[in-house]
C-alpha cells in the first residue's frame, strides 16, 4: 500500500481502515504533477458517479477539470466516512484528510486530490471551510445516529449537502448570500429526498435521518423501520417528510432563473431529479423499508433529453428588464479572470497603478500618486460595478475595469475606467477584456458605451480595435468632456 503522509508513521488503526479502501486513495509520500493529479480527480469523477459525467456534458469545458477536482474531494470525503467501517479508523482517516486540505491551503499538499485542487482554490478563491464543512459532517456520522428534531437535520445537511451548492456557485463565479442562500434551499431537498429514499440503507449503517419528533408524532417505532413495517403511519410519516422536502425544493427553484444558463441546466436537472425520487416514493404509496424506490431508466432519459435540449437552444433574448443586473459578474477567459473587486485588493492593485506611464495620456495623470489613486480605489469599491482583471497563467493582477451607469430604459451601460499593466499592453488583454464586459453587458443591454479623453489616443484605437465608433461628446462621471464610442449588440 501506498506510504502515509502524516507526520508520525501511521498507526495501526489508520493503516487498517487505508486498507479497506482502494488502494489509490491513501496519501503518497510524494506528491504527483499538476497533469498526473488532474488526471486522477478526472478519472475518480467519470468512474464513480454515473450522473455526474452525464451532468458535466451541460458544463463548459473551461471548468470541467475544476468540477473533478471538486467532486473527488467530495467522494473520498465521503468514502473516508462511510465504507472503513470503524468508528475509530474512520475518525482518524478524516483527521488526516483534514491535515491535508490545511496543506492543500498552504501550498504543500501531496495527495493528488489536493494537488489539483490548489489549482481551483487559487482560480476561485474558495474558503477553506466550504471544504471542511462538509468533513464535520463525515465525523457527525461516526457520532450522532439520531436526529430529535428536523431543525437538527437541518443543521446536518448544513454542513453535509450546502458547502456542495456553495463551491458550484463558486466555479461558476457567483459568491453572494442571496444565490447562497436558494442554493441551500436545493441541497437540503436533496439531501432529504436521498434520506427518504434509503430508510432502510441507513439504518443498515446504525442511522436514523427520519427526526424522532416525527417518529414519535407519527406513532412510528425503531422496531417497525428494523423489521421493514411499511405500516399506514410509517407511510402516513413518509408522506409528511416527502411534502416537506417537496417545500425545500420549490424554495430553491428561483436560484434556476438568477444563474447563467449553462448552470441553469444543471440545477434544473438535479432539482427535477431530486422531485423525481420524491415522485417515485409517492408512487410506491410511500412504502420505502426494504422497497428502495429508484427513477425508471425512461424517466431518467427524458430528464437528460430535456436537459440537451435546453443546451441545444439556449435563449437567445436579453435579460428580463424587471430582473436584477449583475455589474459584478466573475468572467474567465484564456488570458485573463476578472472578479469582482475588493477592498484588501488595494496593495496589488496600487503595484500596477503607481507606474506613472500608464496615466500619461489620461486626463488623470497624476493618478499613480497613491493619495490620489486612493480616491479612485474608494469610488470604484462603491460604484457596485468593478471588476480586477487577474492573469490566468500567473495568478497575478493585471488592472481593473468597471461597469458604470446602467440605464434601465435607454438599455446601456458604460464600460471605463480601464488601465493595465505595460506588461500586458499589445492589444491581446484588453480585447479579451473588452470581450468579456461585452459578452456579459449584452446579456441585458443594447449598447455599450465608452467615454475617453480627446488627448487619450491609445484608448481611442484601443477601442476602435474592437468595434467601438465614435457618435459625439459628452461630460464623464468627472465633469470632464469626453468623446463618446459606442458599440451595439450582434
Amino acid at each position: 500500500m501506498t506510504q502515509l503522509a502524516t507526520q508520525n508513521p501511521p498507526s495501526a488503526l489508520s493503516a487498517e481502515g487505508w486498507s479497506r479502501l482502494p488502494a489509490n486513495y491513501a496519501i503518497p509520500s510524494t506528491p504527483p504533477t499538476l497533469d498526473e493529479a488532474r488526471a486522477y480527480c478526472a478519472r475518480l469523477a467519470r468512474t464513480h458517479y454515473e450522473n455526474f459525467s452525464v451532468a458535466s456534458w451541460f458544463l463548459p469545458s473551461r471548468l470541467r477539470q475544476h468540477f473533478f477536482n471538486v467532486y473527488a474531494y467530495c467522494r473520498i470525503s465521503d468514502d473516508l466516512g462511510d465504507e472503513v467501517g470503524d468508528t475509530s479508523a474512520s475518525l482518524e482517516l478524516l483527521d488526516q484528510w483534514q491535515l491535508e486540505l490545511d496543506a492543500c491551503y498552504e501550498g504543500t499538499p501531496k495527495h493528488p486530490v489536493f494537488v489539483a485542487l490548489k489549482e481551483t482554490v487559487r482560480e476561485f478563491d474558495i474558503p477553506k471551510h466550504e471544504f471542511s464543512d462538509l468533513l464535520i459532517a463525515f465525523r457527525q456520522d461516526q457520532t450522532i445516529p439520531r436526529f430529535e428534531t428536523f431543525n437538527d437535520v437541518l443543521a446536518y445537511c448544513h454542513y453535509s449537502a450546502n458547502p456542495v451548492g456553495h463551491l458550484v456557485l463558486y466555479l461558476c463565479g457567483y459568491r453572494d448570500p442571496e444565490r447562497q442562500r436558494l442554493s441551500d434551499f436545493t441541497c437540503t431537498a436533496l439531501q432529504l429526498a436521498n434520506f427518504w429514499q434509503d430508510v432502510t440503507v441507513d439504518y443498515a449503517k446504525g442511522r436514523i435521518y427520519l427526526p424522532l419528533e416525527s417518529l414519535r408524532r407519527f406513532n412510528v417505532t425503531e422496531q417497525d423501520i428494523a423489521q421493514n413495517e411499511n405500516t399506514p403511519a410509517f407511510r402516513a410519516l413518509m408522506k409528511f417528510e416527502v411534502e416537506r422536502a417537496r417545500d425545500w425544493f420549490r424554495q430553491g427553484l428561483p436560484l434556476i432563473k438568477q444563474v447563467d444558463h449553462e448552470l441553469a441546466i444543471d440545477l434544473d436537472l438535479f432539482s427535477r431529479g431530486g422531485m423525481e425520487i420524491l415522485n417515485a416514493i409517492e408512487k410506491q404509496d410511500y412504502a420505502v423499508l426494504a422497497n428502495r424506490p429508484s427513477i425508471s431508466k425512461p424517466r431518467k432519459l427524458a430528464l437528460v433529453a430535456r436537459a440537451a435540449m435546453g443546451k441545444l437552444l439556449a435563449p437567445r433574448s436579453r435579460t428580463d428588464s424587471t430582473k436584477p443586473v449583475d455589474l459584478q459578474p466573475t468572467l474567465r477567459g484564456k488570458l485573463l479572470t476578472l472578479r469582482p473587486l475588493r477592498q484588501d485588493d488595494f496593495a496589488v492593485l496600487y503595484a500596477v497603478a503607481s507606474d506613472p506611464l500608464i496615466w500619461e495620456q489620461h486626463p488623470a495623470s497624476d493618478r499613480y500618486k497613491e493619495d490620489v489613486f486612493k480616491i479612485f480605489f474608494q469610488d470604484a469599491l462603491q460604484s457596485g460595478g468593478a471588476l480586477i482583471a487577474v492573469d490566468s497563467k500567473s495568478g497575478q493582477v493585471i488592472g481593473s475595469s468597471r461597469f458604470h451607469g446602467y440605464d434601465r430604459d435607454k438599455k446601456e451601460v458604460e464600460i471605463g475606467w480601464t488601465f493595465l499593466a505595460r506588461s500586458h499592453w499589445g492589444g491581446i488583454y484588453n480585447g479579451e477584456m473588452k470581450q468579456l464586459m461585452l459578452r456579459h453587458a449584452f446579456t441585458f443591454v443594447d449598447r455599450v458605451v465608452f467615454l475617453i479623453g480627446p488627448q487619450n489616443l491609445r484608448s481611442q484605437k484601443a477601442v476602435e480595435k474592437i468595434g467601438g465608433v465614435r457618435v459625439g461628446s459628452r461630460t464623464d462621471a468627472e465633469g470632464r468632456e469626453s468623446f463618446v464610442y459606442q458599440i451595439t449588440a450582434p
